[in-house]
């Protein structure tokens, strides 16, 4: 909840989850070796992790602060609700009784991965309301006469009307007051920041870890002074920023710069503001000419595999399985990386594959494992199963617990375990799979196609994760259900005979969506279109309707 701060002073908890200190850092006085300096724990706030706060800019929040008392009314109100709903939604489970609610009910929300992706809604009613405050400070106006004398009539009237300062008109008194009372909140949040800093231990939760890793109390005690110092120092920068931002405000209202030279002078200071905490996560290092696809070469292990030139199989990797993805770059992997896996699969590797099943990993087709040995880089299992293969015998279980405990003691060449609570369809069954043979003749990501030769009718077990919300399956070019079996995989009944089986992806929210859109396009053009013809129109009626004198 505290770390909302962090939209003004950006390190107020520290920043990063590991930041570089300079060598005049307080932990390289305490005796650090300056190896270590490049990246240590400054962030000391209760994220397990965080690659940089949420900052929106000094200057943005002071303009938006001023929004608040220049930005009509109507406008105003929803910009700021926008923005307070965004920092509520943001505190998560720091305000349980308004964002469980909404997690339970909003649709969709429940999909997104942190509470903090709400802020996008800040990101935008911030800038948009400090930009409408701008807009109003920056209005061109018409400097009052010294005074209703005619100066053309009285000569030395004229020369002082062109040395003297123009006077404020009535709408830039009324904003002047407003300007002072926006800058005066946002450094006065900044000073208040900067007094609690004087309360605050900086103590962070990693700091016990620390210790044990051999972090003397010296070092310990540099390392908070550190943190200390990074939250006063994006103080003092801040109230930097917000008192330029106030002071050209100021002496435009007052007429000392005019509209074009107070609109630079604002816009340089956003950017050198946004730019100055940018650099802190983007530096120069971050930027190189190659690519990542030239960054990420094979190694030996990758090299043996991609001999083998089979339409599809899996690679497992055990160096880290599921926290790497370099593995899917260069093959279809059984682990890897991603931020959002299905839940079920997710089930599959805490409770199977994580327990050495080498069943499981036969069913998922894992032809090649990548041990890390330097003398056998490369395993290749014997029991894979393929692409698709007939089964022997149905096993019906009746939930999903049944069906995950089934795959601990079972042969998936010959049985397939289907939930009959989510597939009451299918019955138990036994088959006579002798003969027949199922081959993949096409792969791509989104639509797969298969030869069969079913001798007896049967179930075709498929090394395919199961996706309801997408995958139609096709037999002999018509739609035919498919279930699930083995938890995660897909499987089909299949008539006797020669047929070709086919799955495409072709979820109806991407069609749907596809289709709003376009109409939402054209709509639109129509509309700027219309508008066009209107204002022409309007324009010509205004033309013919001017009196003759007039026009002479």
């Amino acid at each position: 909840m505290g770390e909302t701060i962090t939209l003004l002073i950006p390190n107020f908890y520290g920043g990063a989850s590991s930041m570089p200190l300079g060598s005049n850092s307080n932990l390289a006085k305490a005796g650090l070796p300056p190896e270590y300096l490049a990246g240590m724990p400054t962030y000391w706030g209760q994220q397990s992790y965080t690659a940089g706060p949420v900052y929106m800019g000094a200057v943005v929040c002071f303009l938006f602060i001023l929004g608040l008392f220049v930005v009509e009314k109507r406008t105003r109100y929803w910009l700021l609700a926008g923005t307070v709903l965004s920092i509520l939604l943001a505190w998560g489970k720091n305000f349980e009784s308004f964002n469980y609610l909404i997690f339970d009910l909003l649709p969709g929300y429940n999909k997104f991965r942190a509470v903090s992706m709400a802020l996008v809604i800040a990101q935008l009613a911030m800038p948009i309301l400090g930009a409408l405050a701008l807009s109003r400070v920056l209005r061109p106006r018409t400097p009052q006469p010294l005074t209703p004398t005619d100066p053309q009539q009285h000569p030395a009237l004229a020369k002082a009307a062109g040395t003297a300062a123009p006077q404020l008109t009535a709408e830039a008194a009324a904003l002047l007051p407003k300007v002072l009372y926006a800058g005066a909140i946002t450094a006065g949040i900044c000073v208040l920041a900067y007094l609690a800093s004087f309360t605050f231990d900086f103590a962070a939760p990693i700091d016990n870890e620390l210790t044990k890793q051999g972090f003397t109390p010296e070092l310990l005690s540099g390392l908070r002074a550190d943190r200390a110092d990074l939250l006063r120092s994006d103080v003092w920068r801040g109230l930097l920023f917000i008192g330029a931002a106030l002071g050209v405000l100021y002496f435009h209202l007052k007429g000392r710069l005019n509209v074009m030279t107070a609109s630079g002078l604002m816009v340089v200071l956003v950017l050198v503001d946004l730019w100055g905490v940018d650099k802190r996560y983007l530096g120069n290092d971050k930027f190189q000419r190659e690519t990542i696809a030239e960054a990420i070469q094979p190694t030996p292990a990758n090299q043996m595999i991609m001999r083998d030139t089979a339409l599809s199989y899996r690679v497992f990797n055990l160096q880290n399985p599921f926290n790497e993805a370099q593995t899917s770059y260069f093959h279809k992997s059984i682990g890897g990386y991603h931020g959002a896996k299905l839940r079920r699969y997710q089930d599959l590797i805490e409770r199977q594959i994580s327990n050495n099943n080498q069943q499981v990993l036969n069913m998922l087709n894992m032809r090649y494992l990548i041990t890390g040995d330097p003398k056998q880089p490369v395993q290749r299992n014997p029991g894979a199963l393929g692409n698709a293969w007939f089964v022997s015998e149905v096993k019906l279980v009746n939930s999903p617990d049944e069906e995950m405990a089934a795959l601990s003691s079972f042969n998936p060449a010959t049985e397939a375990v289907v939930d009959v609570s989510k597939f009451p369809q299918q019955k138990a069954a036994t088959y006579n799979a002798a003969g027949s043979t199922v081959t993949l003749t096409n792969y791509s990501p989104d639509e797969l196609k298969y030869s069969v030769n079913a001798k007896q009718p049967g179930l075709v077990v498929f090394s395919e994760i199961y996706y309801a919300d997408g995958w139609q399956a096709f037999l002999d070019g018509k739609p035919v259900p498919h279930i699930r079996a083995n938890y995660v995989l897909r499987a089909m009944q299949v008539p006797a005979g020669q047929h070709t089986i086919e799955f495409k992806f072709e979820p109806k929210s991407y069609a749907v969506g596809n289709a709003v859109s376009l109409a939402s396009s054209i709509a639109l053009l129509l509309m700027i279109v219309g508008a066009g013809v209107y204002a022409a129109r309007r324009k010509q009626t205004k033309d013919e309707l001017v009196p003759a004198e007039v026009v002479a």
